[in-house]
């Protein structure tokens, strides 16, 4: 009986210790305007422990005044974006849109990825070093 009860502590300390990993969030956000367009970028990284999990990237495009009159080419540029990531493995992508404003939402799953996206798109990076690099790149990261 104690060598049971040991052992259920023993397992019961090990998850305990383990728990569900060491889990971050990195939101990082980038906002410019231009020529009556507000450009927006936000991007979160979901870390276990120093490995990457998934990204969620929404950059979207707002036009003022006259300029949203344009809005349609934007949203069909942004549908075009949208279609090219949903044909590589490991991504979703989809467009949001509403009066003046277009958004291409993308979710990246680095598990699904090939090599050569995996590389390019910066999944191997830890916490610390994507904020490191997206801080360099001008985001505002926290």
């Amino acid at each position: 009986m104690k060598k049971i009860v040991l052992g259920a502590v023993s397992l019961i300390s090990l998850v305990a210790l383990t728990g569900c990993g060491d889990k971050k969030t990195l939101t990082c956000t980038s906002n410019s305007s231009d020529n009556g367009f507000t450009n927006e970028i936000t991007a979160v990284y979901e870390f276990d422990g120093n490995k990457m999990t998934k990204v969620t990237q929404t950059s979207s495009i707002t036009a003022e005044g006259d300029f949203a009159k344009y809005i349609d080419d934007y949203k069909d540029s942004a549908q075009t974006t949208a279609d090219g990531f949903n044909k590589l493995n490991g991504f979703s992508a989809k467009v949001e849109a509403s009066n003046n404003k277009v958004a291409v939402v993308v979710e990246m799953n680095p598990k699904k990825m090939s090599t050569d996206d995996y590389e390019s798109y910066s999944m191997g990076e830890n916490y610390d070093s994507m904020k490191a690099k997206l801080t360099d790149e001008g985001y505002t990261c926290k």
